[in-house]
């Protein structure tokens, strides 16, 4: 057995893919399984992975039978991962050489379900290199993870499931699935997955390790590299088929956090907080990618769309139209909003906040 399985869902990323499973071979925690999920890439992607790592036994690569997205895929990874803990990472992001090594050893202390990294990093070049472990430690800036928050020492969270739900409304947990380590028994005892859901899939299956962890770790650091400036599978599309990707999303969300829900009797005793779950859920995703992609087009691209037509159709049935239409005459009225996600994925948004000192480099030049 491994100590760790890395999973990594990758779909078109021949430029990025060898720099990331390398910046993972590097890794000073040296026992090791690195787990590529090929979710039917159209380009090399796959034939590139297969020819630089055929004699690596540490990595493991997986075709995918049809293109499902990143949560299908990092459930493929989590049934082969065979890794005491297991972490997952972006085909295009990377990690320090030192990030599952330090991870691993305060799981073992704390004897955790989950470490929780607070912070993270974001490349500070122009233009960026391939390979993000190519860049120095001064081109590197410290990204707090965490809302109002800068934790200075390992702790952990509070057992209590109401305070913990209370803290994760505040955003004190972040609900990326990277930079965290999750022990692989925890998530295969408590039947733990990525809901199909478009977007957000990941904040469903962080929630569930929250809420069903005995031992949840917060530790300081900032480990995981995260790429920006360029083109996501979830954010920077202006098009009908993106706002009709974050319609399923957003009218999904309410079906796949009660199910999470049901599975914990916390929910069952204490039912008002079912929704206020779901009512954060869902206002997180209409602030952060519907509204987005509302203002990202055109009204009549929107209403003409087949994409969103079909979208609300599958959910409202017969009052499709009528769902619809409220949906676009209040989006109407609304002024756009401040895409702080989409200036967060810019050069020109960090070197603000580098000269504000809202953070620092990694080290300094």
């Amino acid at each position: 057995m491994a100590k760790v399985s890395v999973v990594i869902p990758m779909y078109n990323a021949k430029r990025f893919i060898t720099g990331c499973v390398d910046s993972l071979l590097e890794q000073t925690i040296g026992d090791l399984e690195i787990i590529v999920i090929n979710d039917c890439s159209t380009d090399e992607s796959m034939e590139i992975c297969s020819e630089r790592y055929k004699d690596e036994k540490r990595v493991v690569l997986i075709d995918q039978p049809k293109n499902m997205g990143p949560g299908e895929a990092r459930n493929a990874g989590l049934k082969a991962a065979t890794g005491e803990y297991i972490a997952f990472v972006d085909a295009d992001d990377g990690l320090l050489n030192d990030a599952l090594l330090k991870m691993y050893e305060v799981a073992k202390e704390r004897d955790a379900d989950v470490v929780h990294v607070g912070g993270a990093l974001i490349p500070y070049a122009n233009p960026l290199p391939d390979n993000l472990n190519t860049l120095k430690k001064s081109e590197l800036v410290k990204l707090f993870l965490d809302s109002g928050t800068r934790y200075e020492e390992i702790h952990n969270v509070p057992e209590s499931i109401s305070e913990r739900i209370d803290n994760w409304l505040k955003h004190y947990y972040h609900w990326n699935v990277w930079a965290k380590l999750f022990r692989t028994s925890l998530i295969r005892d408590n039947n733990i997955e990525f809901s199909y859901l478009p977007l957000s899939e990941d904040q469903n299956f962080c929630f569930r390790c929250l809420m069903h962890a005995k031992n949840y770790v917060i530790m300081p650091g900032n480990y995981y590299i995260y790429r920006i400036a360029e083109a996501s599978i979830s954010r920077g599309q202006k098009s009908p088929a993106f706002l009709a990707k974050t319609l399923k999303a957003l009218f999904g969300v309410s079906e796949v956090m009660q199910k999470a829900m049901d599975a914990h009797p916390f929910f069952t005793e204490h039912p008002e907080y079912v929704q206020i779950v779901t009512g954060y859920c869902l206002s997180c995703l209409e602030d952060s990618y519907v509204r987005q992609a509302y203002c990202g087009i055109s009204k009549e691209e929107a209403r003409n769309s087949e994409a969103v037509k079909d979208v609300f159709v599958k959910f409202f049935g017969a009052n499709a139209r009528y769902v619809s239409d409220m949906f676009f005459n209040y989006h109407d009225t609304l002024p756009k909003p401040d895409d702080l996600l989409d200036r967060m994925n810019s050069m020109e948004f960090w070197t603000e906040a580098l000269k504000s000192g809202l953070t620092t480099l990694l080290e300094e030049p």
